[in-house]
């Protein structure tokens, strides 16, 4: 296997932090941002765990590397730090974003362990309605 593929140590970095292990988790996705800091997920599951071990201002200060969250690709990384951070109103509401982009993963994550809140929450049967999925899915 190859030691520098990063979605391999996002997608583990991602599956610890829905386990809420984000001590555990940090380090994968510090690796995962090292090797492909233009992934903008992994810019947002970096900075949000580096808030949820309480590193804020390390956090915050990766994050806003994404800026306003306009250009394309940014809002997947807004959207995956807010929903590690706990943040669900305003995770869904970069979902929202992630989906009118039509960025390609967003229906994975939020089949996955990350999209678990999402999904719990009020605000699944809009984001399900985004993606003409059923609200039960």
């Amino acid at each position: 296997m190859d030691p520098n593929f990063a979605l391999a140590y996002y997608g583990l970095a991602n599956n610890y932090a829905a386990r809420r292990m984000f001590v555990e988790a940090l380090p994968l996705a510090e690796k995962a941002f090292s090797l492909a800091p233009w992934y903008t997920p992994s810019v947002g599951i970096y900075a949000g765990l580096l808030v949820r071990v309480g590193e804020q201002d390390k956090g915050k200060e990766v994050i806003q590397s994404l800026g306003s969250g306009e250009a394309y690709g940014a809002s997947a990384g807004l959207a995956i730090f807010y929903a590690c951070c706990g943040e669900i109103d305003l995770a869904a509401d970069w979902f929202v974003r992630v989906i009118e982009e039509r960025f390609p993963s967003a229906p994975y994550w939020l089949q996955s362990a990350t999209g678990e809140p999402l999904r719990a929450s009020p605000r699944w049967p809009k984001l399900a309605a985004l993606m003409n999925l059923p609200e039960g899915v």
